[in-house]
């Protein structure tokens, strides 16, 4: 198969092919400012049909698509960037954290574990830097007086941009120094804050927060107060978590440039609904899609289509794990389209195998699963929809969107599903958090969402896949996994030597 390279630069002169902008207008407005905004790119064409521009939505968090990307400034770590988790004095650190400094600052580790390897580097943030402005780069001074006013914060006072600064020393009317204030791992997106980040701790209805909370949301969204105290000044934002892959993005975006539709196929980066892959290619349905349109070459017959090499050594993929489901006394194992079949816990999975080979009407890549035999069957989880599956068959009258299984499910993306037999519970979740569902009464727990901490302490965020096996609850993340008789913690270890026989 050949491949042909984008070129984009900036162009002084000329017509370009494509126009590419972030901007915040042309389609985007009119969306409530408390809510992100949920329409993240635009395609247009000209009247005449010739000049083409596309529009990223610049109010959006734009990521690689597990969380922010964090380059660090001083520290040893040479300018390297933020690992997350890090593992810190034995407490586990998924953010830019002031924990070990008397000075506030924001630091982070560039390794996964800073006790072993000693390396960090502070994170941006306006205590150590300002950009743009007349200061030459200087940090922020707090407090500072511009106007007749005293700000212990940046502000967006006196801009019609709305772009934070601040004030370099202590009274801007006399010295006229300022800068720009950088975005930091704390910033917040929608809300009514102008991006300000978090400030912890913070007060909402008599309690005090240091972390982002659900409190007072029926959503689940996470969000903060960007002063002290929210209830006098009623300032907050949303706390940013995975935010929005800008590769998925682009590629969705040009696949519009070369004339593809939406497609119906949850699996096709032409699926008009935002879902993360971690490990992306283009499906089967996308490329079927561009022949049609561009036609096949001579050495590229429709009746063999060249596929990629399906992964072979499931040791080097462990910490890629996608799902995992106990399903007749086997633990099948999800890595994007394919998944390998362990019969033994600690000996070596057979496969792989496409996923699409034995569940040929459910989805193409599994996100999360989970298994209750009689109970539930087998679910499937992918791109914000839910297979079932019950029987020998292996057919499935869904997908349907989990949002189905009632309150307001749409943004959630599932990490991992769990079943609990004894519980009768279907366990989704999601980052920090997790929903309890009632698969007998088709009714959602109305505390939802609760700190997957709350349920299961000393077990982290942010789980790659779950599974009940033997009545014991397992959770994997990474190469390590945690073994939970209900809530009391039994073990834990290492998920690649202990069950798929690798060596650590």
């Amino acid at each position: 198969m050949s491949i042909v390279p984008l070129q984009i630069k900036s162009l002084a002169q000329g017509q370009p092919d494509v126009v590419i902008r972030f901007t915040e207008s042309h389609g985007f407005e009119g969306v409530e400012s408390d809510e992100v905004v949920d329409i993240v790119s635009l395609v247009l064409r000209d009247v005449e049909g010739e000049n083409l521009e596309i529009l990223f939505n610049e109010r959006q968090f734009w990521s690689f698509g597990e969380g922010r990307v964090v380059k660090t400034r001083l520290g040893n770590a040479e300018g390297d960037f933020c690992m997350f988790p890090f593992t810190f004095e034995g407490q586990e650190f998924t953010s830019c954290t002031k924990a070990g400094r008397k000075d506030g600052l924001l630091w982070c580790a560039t390794t996964d574990n800073y006790d072993r390897d000693r390396l960090y580097g502070y994170c941006p943030q306006e205590g150590l830097f300002t950009t743009g402005g007349n200061a030459e780069g200087k940090p922020c001074v707090f407090p500072f007086t511009y106007g007749a006013r005293t700000y212990n914060i940046c502000t967006t006072d006196g801009r019609s941009d709305q772009e934070r600064w601040c004030a370099t020393t202590d009274n801007y009317n006399t010295d006229l120094k300022y800068g720009f204030c950088p975005n930091s791992v704390l910033t917040t997106v929608g809300g009514n804050s102008g991006k300000s980040p978090c400030f912890f701790p913070f007060n909402f209805l008599g309690r005090s927060y240091n972390a982002c909370t659900s409190a007072g949301r029926f959503d689940g969204k996470l969000w903060c107060s960007t002063t002290a105290d929210y209830e006098n000044d009623q300032k907050w934002g949303f706390c940013t978590s995975s935010g929005i892959s800008l590769l998925l993005t682009a590629v969705h975006a040009f696949g519009h440039v070369l004339g593809l539709p939406h497609n119906t196929d949850p699996t096709s980066i032409m699926f008009p609904l935002y879902s993360y892959q971690r490990s992306f290619h283009l499906s089967r349905a996308d490329i079927n899609s561009l022949q049609a349109i561009f036609g096949i070459k001579a050495e590229e017959p429709a009746e063999s289509p060249i596929q990629p090499e399906p992964p072979s050594d499931i040791c080097r993929l462990s910490s890629k794990i996608d799902a995992i489901a106990s399903l007749n006394n086997h633990t099948i194992i999800f890595v994007g389209k394919h998944y390998w079949n362990v019969s033994e816990a600690g000996q070596l999975p057979a496969g792989p195998s496409l996923v699409s080979s034995r569940w040929p009407s459910g989805p193409g890549q599994v996100q999360a699963a989970a298994e209750g035999q009689s109970q539930i069957g087998l679910l499937l989880f992918s791109g914000g929809n839910m297979w079932r599956f019950a029987g020998p068959s292996n057919e499935s009258h869904f997908p349907e969107p989990i949002s189905n299984l009632g309150l307001n499910l749409s943004s959630l993306r599932v990490d991992a599903a769990l079943y609990i037999d004894s519980w009768k519970l279907l366990l989704l979740l999601d980052g920090e958090l997790l929903w309890r569902y009632n698969m007998q009464q088709e009714r959602m727990d109305p505390n939802a969402p609760e700190k997957i901490q709350d349920l299961f302490p000393q077990l982290p965020g942010n789980i790659d896949a779950a599974f009940e096996h033997g009545g014991y609850l397992y959770f994997v993340k990474g190469v390590r996994y945690w073994v939970f008789e209900g809530q009391v913690l039994m073990h834990e270890g290492f998920f690649i030597s202990d069950w798929l026989g690798c060596d650590k």
